[in-house]
């Protein structure tokens, strides 16, 4: 009984070591993307957005970031939306996938990591 209660101890400190060691690559990945684009002039709206999509990880998203999911977000109007989201992909801060009614934007995961 007590082996396995010293087992099962290393197992579960094992998942909380695999969680904080994720949890820190999460934040170092941050932590690039701002030294990166850092200097980016983002408005509220963008930069919160960008915070949501970098909380969420890669393919964390589902779907990327749409022009509806983008208003729910950040209260904005459809036209603000439609005009900060090919802004954020300008400055290469989004890549802009599809057209019309099926553009996505994504974080350049790649791009984001150097």
């Amino acid at each position: 009984m007590a082996i396995y209660s010293i087992a099962a101890a290393r197992l579960r400190g094992n998942r909380l070591g695999e969680r904080t060691d994720l949890k820190v690559q999460e934040v170092r990945a941050m932590a690039r993307f701002w030294q990166q684009f850092g200097a980016v002039d983002l408005n509220e709206r963008q930069r919160k957005a960008v915070t949501r999509l970098l909380e969420a990880g890669p393919g964390g998203f589902e779907g990327g970031l749409t022009n509806q999911k983008y208003r729910g977000m950040t209260s904005a109007s459809k036209i603000t939306a439609t005009r900060d989201l090919p802004g954020l992909a300008d400055q290469g801060v989004l890549v802009q996938r599809g057209e019309g009614g099926a553009t996505r934007y994504e974080l350049d995961w790649a791009r984001a990591a150097h």
